[in-house]
């Protein structure tokens, strides 16, 4: 059965997990994430890889969709804003305005 018609509740991940999930639904290569968290290119690849059957998705389009179905969108924002501290802007990847810490 698809992903797209379960309604099973969404799966736990781990921190690392959602923060690959967070990037790669921003558009980013395997490469952009693993430079974003300070992982080796072949970690990256096999957390998505893992991901992948996590969601029982078939590409990461679709992973990505289905990760933000399940309240992964929530979770991004709460990422995007951050703990209430100072913030700068700027433009993340897409032109996606971003909010850093400072």
């Amino acid at each position: 059965m698809n992903a797209l018609m379960k309604s099973a509740p969404p799966p736990r991940l781990t921190l690392r997990q959602q923060e690959t999930l967070r990037l790669l639904s921003l558009g980013l290569r395997n490469s952009e994430i693993a430079h974003q968290l300070y992982l080796s290119e072949r970690t990256v690849k096999e957390c998505v890889s893992r991901l992948l059957l996590v969601f029982e998705a078939t590409n990461r389009t679709e992973l990505a969709v289905l990760w933000l179905r399940e309240g992964g969108e929530a979770a991004m924002e709460a990422a995007v804003a951050g703990p209430s501290v100072r913030t700068g802007q700027m433009d993340g990847p897409n032109g996606l305005a971003v909010r850093t810490l400072t």
